[in-house]
């Protein structure tokens, strides 16, 4: 980054700078590290195109950094003024990638010492490689670890080790209000890549579906008390999701939207209770790639009074009649209608949705 801004140790000591956002490639630990050696009020730090050792530099110079942004493509929050007084991250956002991961070693530094701060947290993490047991590994090094204040967490992996040692730390957490869990643990995932340190372990879904269902339940018996909690969950390629795991889904009563996709270890019959106990309070369902979706399932959707949003992708076992079944029915807030090459619905069903919805789009091309 040195031959597109300068060199950093030419900078003099800069007391009032508090937010910086850098765009270049690379920008490399080294360059990050003089210039945070030299803003030490630094609060808001963005950066895109940077290697991952500019980690351990931020670990290493940043102690009042509040928000830090790592190749993130989504917004990032701004500083809030009015905010306590209290040292330590809010915000840690990096790339989503599954197939970029950052490993484990790199990032949990930062997640362990800012783990009573952090409100925000968008990471892709890598189990270490170079460990025989890396789940027994991050329980060793960071014994403890829980997330008390955090209200949003996105957490994309490539082995359910990583939700075995994340979920137990928001096990009491009373903030969460946005969940968002992805695995890629199964090998039939399309565009899959070989991995080296894969092993059989974290395959099993058993530990996984149990610390699930003890995540929800949690959350369940918390919305029986109050109005505000956990509200969005999206679970993508989680083969520990089962039946037993949307059932108590199904039981927390502050739940509005839901966004699943590839679920192979749901059942028809799951799939139905669920929607059956949950679907008067949810506004936005999202539902892509479960081949166990019917056209049951789209009709009962009509029942979904207070639906708002309904986006349907990849949905092999769908038909017309389940789309004009739901139509037909009684959500008459959805304003959003949109179905994604399901290969079994044709354009005959989308000028009954034109009259119905406000604004509904089919790409019916397959």
């Amino acid at each position: 980054m040195a031959h597109l801004i300068g060199d950093f140790s030419y900078l003099k000591e800069h007391s009032t700078l508090t937010s910086l956002r850098l765009k270049a490639r690379p920008i490399t630990g080294p360059d990050i590290g003089m210039m945070l050696h030299r803003c030490p009020r630094l609060r808001r730090l963005v950066m895109y195109g940077c290697e991952i050792s500019v980690l351990y530099q931020v670990y290493r110079y940043a102690p009042n950094l509040e928000i830090l942004g790592v190749n993130h493509l989504l917004p990032i929050p701004e500083l809030q003024e009015n905010v306590p007084n209290v040292r330590g991250l809010r915000s840690l956002l990096t790339h989503d990638a599954l197939f970029d991961e950052i490993p484990a070693s790199d990032i949990f530094p930062l997640l362990y010492r800012n783990m009573m701060t952090l409100e925000n947290i968008h990471v892709a993490i890598a189990l270490p490689s170079t460990s025989w047991n890396p789940l027994e590994e991050l329980q060793s090094m960071y014994a403890n670890f829980t997330l008390p204040k955090v209200t949003r967490l996105e957490i994309y992996w490539s082995f359910e080790g990583i939700q075995k040692f994340m979920l137990p730390a928001i096990k009491e957490t009373n903030t969460v209000s946005h969940l968002h869990l992805a695995c890629t643990d199964n090998p039939n995932l399309p565009g899959r890549r070989e991995w080296s340190a894969f092993r059989a372990a974290y395959r099993d879904t058993t530990s996984g579906s149990a610390n699930l269902v003890s995540l929800f339940n949690r959350h369940a018996a918390l919305s029986e008390r109050r109005h505000n909690g956990l509200e969005t969950i999206v679970l993508k390629n989680c083969t520990g999701t089962t039946d037993t795991v949307l059932a108590s889904l199904a039981d927390i009563k502050t739940m509005r939207r839901i966004f699943f996709h590839y679920l192979p270890n749901v059942t028809a019959e799951g799939i139905g209770r669920f929607l059956s106990q949950i679907g008067q309070q949810l506004q936005v369902i999202w539902l892509s790639t479960i081949q166990t979706v019917t056209d049951d399932h789209i009709t009962a959707l009509g029942k979904c009074e207070h639906l708002t949003r309904l986006e349907l992708q990849f949905l092999p076992n769908i038909t017309n009649r389940g789309i004009l079944g739901m139509l037909d029915g009684d959500c008459c807030m959805l304003g959003e209608l949109i179905v994604r090459r399901c290969p079994k619905i044709t354009e005959e069903c989308m000028p009954h949705a034109e009259r119905k919805v406000k604004s509904a789009r089919f790409y019916c091309s397959y």
